[in-house]
């Protein structure tokens, strides 16, 4: 058992590279890259401007990684060479973010909405309303799909197609409350 201090805070996700070389970790207000294999941190941005982050990915190519902070979306080098970049200034918090698997969308929930991002581009490419209440958590799920998790309880399962969201949900069902 191999055990590492690298967040001053509480670890909420990670993700890793396309490769699997490079392992993204993000906290309340800081993110750290590292070497997957050794463990060995290789970056860190760590600014209190940065509070709430929920989701940090890396971009087509692992060039740049996307992450947000609060009702902010950001983008930078993922070797943290660069200055931040500030893509968009929601009215509601972000509340998660995925990367499709050929990493050219970004997708994630601001509110009771699923946008995506076209990560060439980075425009929005789609918005969706997915239901009256806020969407807390969201995953992609094996066969170009997306799950969400609203805060009433209400699962909802999407198809990915050419880099969009097929506008009717294949399944939507109850399945509880969310908790944080």
């Amino acid at each position: 058992e191999q055990r590492v201090k690298g967040h001053a805070t509480a670890v909420r996700g990670f993700s890793f590279n396309s490769t699997g070389r490079l392992l993204l970790s993000y906290a309340a207000h800081d993110l750290k890259i590292w070497n997957a294999s050794t463990l060995q941190p290789m970056h860190a941005l760590d600014q209190q401007e940065y509070a709430d982050i929920r989701f940090g990915v890396f971009s087509i190519a692992d060039g740049f990684i996307y992450f947000n902070s609060g009702s902010r979306l950001y983008k930078t080098r993922s070797d943290l060479s660069q200055a931040v970049m500030r893509l968009y200034d929601f009215t509601e918090s972000i509340t998660g973010g995925v990367i499709t698997p050929d990493r050219s969308v970004l997708i994630f929930s601001a509110g009771n909405k699923l946008r995506l991002i076209n990560t060439r581009s980075d425009n929005v490419v789609q918005e969706i309303q997915v239901s009256a209440a806020s969407v807390e958590n969201l995953a992609l799920v094996p066969g170009n799909r997306l799950a969400t998790w609203s805060s009433d309880g209400t699962v909802t399962l999407w198809s990915i197609r050419f880099g969009q969201l097929v506008q009717e949900p294949l399944v939507r069902f109850k399945a509880g409350v969310s908790s944080p």
